[in-house]
């Protein structure tokens, strides 16, 4: 801290009070020697026998030194009770002020400090003034003044800091501050300017908003597992139940008709009811798929994306789709395999309802770590804004499966240019 100046006094009221003190003094002092000086002239004039002009002169030069000391000895006195005055004033300003305030040293002192900086320290201002930072906020003044120094060695503001302001009590607060360089007349930085708003309750607005955020976050990954959980126990259901239920009921009618058949007595009676079991059966199966694919549990994420896009080249079979995959199945952790599907039909079933493509691409890899998935059509493509008001809710889905899962989301769409759905998984993410 050698190429800054020595702090000044910490006490501003005693520089001042000295300061005119010592100026009084020598004014009174002047006043008595102009005194002396009329009376001595007066004195020597008659023993040397100056003439009565000459007397004159001295005694009028000594009389003109009084009356000029007596004007400027009352002149200051006003400039005193001027000054008195403005400086009470510029206090009852910096003290109206809601910010705290404070004017340090290059040595970390603090010289002069408002209201609600003192507050801060549950101090008075008096209390504050010429004392050391570390003596007010002893838990914090390293922090401080690391800050400090970079402004007194750069000569730049630093701006919005977020610091702690413990009070000798242990009552602790948030401020932001902003902190400004101070410098004398040749340009040498003489303190620091700091000038800070209490964001306590701010912060910890803030912090509950986060926690709260945290805790939505896990709900909501909580309710998709349940809800994943509980299409699989549906689509179990309706497959081991329901499923064999009906194809019970078909092999027995096919058995009757057979008996019927032989009897020669209308066995076309049990045709209908063994068509509309066997659509049953269809359906049973079809629901079964879309709540919860049995090749997902069985074979993989993999395999179940294989298995998707031939059921979609069936569906739609003017769109052409073309899958690269480099990733193998191990590479993917468990909870990340329905994610990944469940992203991918929403992507093709929005494509296939609303794009008018002729052409799919999709993409799933491992590289550098981390996973990646695309979805690129030529379609009609979209202004996102406009289309999320509309059928925002397989859109947010998607988003919100990728992020409750540790990656990321992005849609790009503009009217004619198609559509890209991506999401990313990092690599931290994939070892959790």
């Amino acid at each position: 801290m050698n190429d800054h100046p020595e702090s000044p006094p910490g006490n501003t009221t005693a520089m001042r009070d000295t300061v005119f003190s010592s100026v009084q003094g020598r004014l009174r002092l002047l006043l008595f020697c102009g005194f002396a000086a009329m009376v001595l002239f007066q004195s020597v004039s008659i023993k040397e026998g100056l003439t009565f002009r000459e007397g004159v002169v001295l005694i009028l030069g000594a009389g003109a030194a009084f009356l000029a000391a007596f004007t400027l000895s009352k002149g200051m006195r006003r400039s005193e009770e001027r000054f008195r005055r403005l400086e009470g004033e510029f206090d009852t300003v910096l003290n109206c002020v809601p910010a705290a305030i404070w004017y340090k040293d290059t040595e970390n002192n603090f010289i002069r400090v408002n209201k609600a900086a003192a507050d801060l320290a549950d101090l008075g201002v008096e209390e504050i003034q010429g004392r050391p930072v570390v003596e007010i906020f002893p838990m914090d003044a390293e922090a401080y003044y690391r800050d400090d120094l970079e402004v007194l060695f750069s000569g730049k503001p630093k701006l919005g800091i977020v610091e702690r302001a413990t009070s000798r009590a242990g009552v602790e607060r948030w401020v932001r501050a902003d902190k400004l360089p101070i410098s004398d007349d040749t340009g040498k930085i003489t303190g620091i300017l700091v000038v800070a708003i209490d964001v306590t309750d701010l912060r910890q607005t803030q912090q509950a908003l986060l926690k709260s955020e945290s805790g939505l976050r896990f709900l909501s990954a909580q309710l998709l597992s349940v809800y994943e959980e509980e299409r699989k126990r549906i689509a179990r259901e309706l497959h081991d139940s329901i499923g064999s239920s009906l194809t019970a009921i078909k092999m027995g009618l096919e058995k009757a008709r057979g008996e019927v058949a032989k009897s020669g007595h209308g066995p076309e009676l049990l045709g209908p009811a063994i068509e509309w079991t066997q659509l049953a059966i269809n359906e049973i199966r079809r629901l079964t798929s879309d709540l919860r694919p049995p090749v997902l549990d069985d074979m993989g994420v993999l395999a179940a994306l294989q298995w998707f896009f031939r059921q979609y080249r069936t569906i739609y079979p003017a769109i052409h789709v073309e899958a690269q995959i480099s990733i193998a199945e191990p590479d993917i952790p468990q909870s990340l395999k329905i994610v990944i599907f469940r992203i991918t039909q929403e992507a093709f079933h929005n494509i296939g309802k609303h794009s008018r493509a002729e052409f799919v691409e999709f993409f799933l890899a491992k590289q550098d770590g981390a996973i990646k998935l695309r979805v690129e059509d030529n379609g009609e493509g979209f202004e996102f804004d406009a289309v999320r008001e509309r059928q925002g809710i397989g859109l947010v889905s998607m988003k919100e499966r990728a992020e409750l899962s540790g990656g990321s989301f992005c849609i790009r769409s503009l009217p004619g240019t198609g559509t890209i759905v991506s999401a990313r998984w990092p690599a931290d993410t994939l070892s959790k």
